[in-house]
């Protein structure tokens, strides 16, 4: 009898589990669906604007674009400042 109790609570584990699983399985991909139907709206307004407004702002979020600018000497205004400097030259 203690066997057959521990048999039926076994089972009743392995179908709530099998359950539990389930439905994680169905949220998880309900979840899915709207990532990709928001990636798909944010996708074609992206599209829209870049047809109608020639909107380039967008289009420029996905390039990776540096623009930098060539540093001037530093100008020191003592020498002293620089006094013990070697270029590992000497």
């Amino acid at each position: 009898l203690l066997k057959e109790q521990e048999v039926q609570k076994d089972s009743q584990i392995a179908q709530s589990a099998e359950s539990l699983m389930s439905t994680i399985r169905k949220i998880e991909s309900k979840q899915a669906r709207q990532i990709m139907a928001v990636e798909t709206q944010m996708m074609q307004i992206k599209q829209r604007l870049d047809k109608e407004d020639k909107h380039i702002m967008l289009s420029d979020l996905d390039c990776d674009y540096q623009y930098s600018l060539p540093l001037s000497e530093p100008v020191y205004s003592d020498e002293e400042m620089i006094k013990g400097v070697t270029d590992g030259k000497s």
